[in-house]
């Protein structure tokens, strides 16, 4: 597509991964001497990301596992479509993506090696609000543990992960009640 006499678009044609020489031609038949190339490189896919829900909060490192992920510097995460905070390259199967602050939602998680052909994994992570406690009972117990306390808030969510940590314990599993 021209834009002006110093700019055209043109949309690539399937290739094989490797560097492909790109010319240009005004006529159809003569086209420039090439000092250009272009990059083939394997599209990016995605299998696995953990954890799948955090906090509205943003902040939290979200593990991808995939294939076709490169060491660029325009690797690039995206969570409904926004910027990750940071995106590291860990290895050709492996990005670690910092979660952005996002609104309350279900979006799709998706990465990128040259931040424009994203991924189209559909692989789904949930923003939900951060559990805000607001009363224990009973507030105080024996030392050596195994008191049933009950903790009462707000955001709490019914999963397998849902913990309890006291101090610098480690944490322990909840019940949903």
């Amino acid at each position: 597509r021209y834009m002006s006499s110093e700019e055209i678009l043109c949309v690539t044609p399937s290739l094989e991964v490797g560097s492909v020489e790109v010319s240009v031609s005004n006529n159809g038949i003569d086209f420039s001497p090439s000092s250009l190339t272009y990059e083939g490189e394997a599209d990016v896919t995605i299998s696995e990301i953990w954890p799948t829900r955090s906090s509205t909060a943003g902040g939290f490192s979200v593990t991808v596992r995939g294939s076709g992920f490169a060491n660029s510097s325009l690797l690039e995460c995206q969570f409904g479509g926004v910027p990750a905070s940071e995106t590291t390259f860990l290895s050709g199967n492996v990005v670690r993506c910092v979660a952005p602050v996002h609104a309350e939602d279900t979006v799709n998680v998706e990465v990128s090696n040259n931040g424009v052909d994203f991924s189209k994994s559909g692989m789904q992570f949930r923003y939900m609000p951060r559990p805000v406690v607001a009363s224990i009972s009973p507030s105080a117990g024996v030392v050596n543990g195994g008191t049933v306390v009950t903790i009462e808030g707000e955001h709490f969510v019914a999963y397998s992960d849902l913990l309890c940590q006291f101090g610098n314990a480690p944490p322990r599993r909840a019940q949903y009640v």
